[in-house]
């Protein structure tokens, strides 16, 4: 299971190494969660500890969060992820070359880059 942080105005998920179906199932309950609330929020996802096998649930969260795109557009002021190497950046960056996100989003190896990225992010 992904480890899930409910902040005020942050929600983090931490991705297991093995992200299976139930992870993904756990990861968009979260999400919506949070978007019933209505309230502006920063998604954080840390990806660091999945292999380059393990992205294939990408496209099915994909698809899953395109259902929730016109609150997405409302409430979610940015996305930072953090991936644990240089392919699995590639992989989702071309992925969101498909379908561009809502809202800016930083893809990147290195955390504190992600956190300047959030810091930045409008209110």
């Amino acid at each position: 299971m992904p480890l899930i942080r409910d902040e005020p105005g942050v929600l983090t998920i931490s991705l297991p190494q093995n992200a299976s179906r139930t992870v993904v199932k756990a990861t968009i309950v979260a999400i919506k969660t949070v978007l019933r609330r209505g309230a502006r929020f920063v998604l954080r996802i840390d990806g660091t500890e999945l292999r380059r096998g393990d992205l294939t649930f990408i496209p099915v969260l994909v698809k899953e969060l395109r259902k929730a795109e016109p609150e997405l557009r409302s409430f979610l002021r940015g996305t930072a992820v953090v991936v644990g190497s240089a392919s699995a950046r590639c992989i989702l960056c071309a992925v969101l070359k498909l379908k561009p996100p809502v809202a800016p989003i930083r893809v990147t190896e290195d955390p504190l880059a992600a956190e300047e990225f959030v810091a930045q992010l409008p209110v």
